[in-house]
């Protein structure tokens, strides 16, 4: 019966490495679990960051349209401003020389 109880022995050995193994492999497979777990949650984070950076660069490209715009108007109002300075200038001038002119026609009644 020597070689059956060695076979027997042999058998409990086996299914207590067995029951280690998987143990192991439970544990492994958890550890597996966290890490996928891990990896998704840090790609949503990436995912969540890129459509945020998406959306400040869309806000910042129309606050450059809006700006653009604006530097538009202000030259406009500026160019403006200097066609209204010639036109005062010109009528200034204008006015000069009708005042020049009153002033020669006021001497010639008084004379």
């Amino acid at each position: 019966g020597s070689a059956l109880q060695k076979l027997d022995e042999k058998a409990s050995q086996l299914a207590l490495e067995n029951k280690a193994l998987a143990l192991l492999n439970n544990e492994l497979e958890y550890h597996q679990k966290e890490q996928v777990a891990k990896l998704v949650h840090i790609e949503a984070s990436v995912e969540e960051k890129d459509s945020r950076i998406n959306e400040l660069t869309e806000n910042v490209e129309l606050l450059g349209k809006h700006l653009s715009a604006r530097q538009a108007e202000i030259d406009a109002i500026a160019n403006e401003g200097d066609e209204s300075k010639t036109l005062a200038k010109k009528f200034r001038a204008e006015n000069d020389d009708l005042m020049k002119a009153k002033d020669i026609l006021m001497e010639q009644v008084e004379d």
